[in-house]
């Protein structure tokens, strides 16, 4: 990657936090210069054989895979990532051709950039990213901005805020729990498809063995419990 330009891309103001998987130790150090000066808070750097045990106990917001040109071992790294994580997924690395880049796409990489890119591209990738994921305008099933009051189960959902309360507790969502819940009350009492979920949430069809949605609603469950 290219580091000659050291311009800095704003980020949403909202903390937001960056992991590194490092398969490739010279763009993962350029990965992580550049995800510190976006003002992310950078969780550290680790192996792929980690991912899994690394995502049990991390929950960073965005997910930066650095790889070596080896397609069989990189769509490894990302279905296995997707297996734990469904938030956005950057991959960097050496992309010989567009069928290699399909693949990495098609196993879960949300933005292929290539290692040629310049710090300020690289940067502007992670704004782009985050901006999906972080910052979201009030759901129209709450007009206004006004919060979902749930009497029965005391649950309110304050969409301005992006808070959730059950009997006056606060719940600690992240972005893309709140997203969810925030649909599935907006059509209490009705049933919604993955189909329709993966639409929403994640902009791409449902194709039959995506997990995201239902590691996302097990999260949230558990929170809600």
């Amino acid at each position: 990657m290219d580091t000659r330009k050291r311009q800095q891309t704003a980020v949403d103001p909202t903390v937001a936090s960056a992991l590194v998987i490092d398969d490739n130790h010279k763009l993962s150090t350029m990965a992580r210069y550049n995800l510190r000066s976006c003002g992310l808070d950078f969780l550290g750097s680790r192996e792929p054989g980690a991912i899994v045990s690394t995502l049990r106990s991390l929950s960073p917001t965005l997910i930066v895979l650095c790889v070596r040109a080896s397609v069989h071992r990189n769509v490894g790294h990302c279905l296995r990532i997707r297996q734990s994580f469904d938030g956005p997924l950057l991959v960097v690395g050496h992309i010989p051709s567009d069928e290699y880049e399909s693949q990495l796409l098609n196993s879960g990489a949300d933005c292929v950039l290539e290692n040629t890119s310049t710090d300020r591209v690289f940067k502007a990738h992670v704004a782009a990213l985050l901006r999906r994921c972080v910052r979201r305008p009030p759901s129209p099933e709450t007009p206004g901005g006004r919060d979902d009051v749930h009497p029965r189960d005391r649950l309110v959902i304050s969409p301005d805020s992006r808070q959730v309360t059950i009997d006056g507790k606060c719940i600690a969502l992240t972005v893309a729990e709140f997203d969810l819940l925030s649909i599935l009350a907006s059509r209490r009492g009705k049933v919604v498809s993955r189909d329709e979920l993966c639409k929403t949430l994640l902009r791409r069809e449902y194709d039959g063995l995506d997990r995201c949605i239902d590691l996302r609603m097990s999260r949230l469950r558990k929170k809600l419990e």
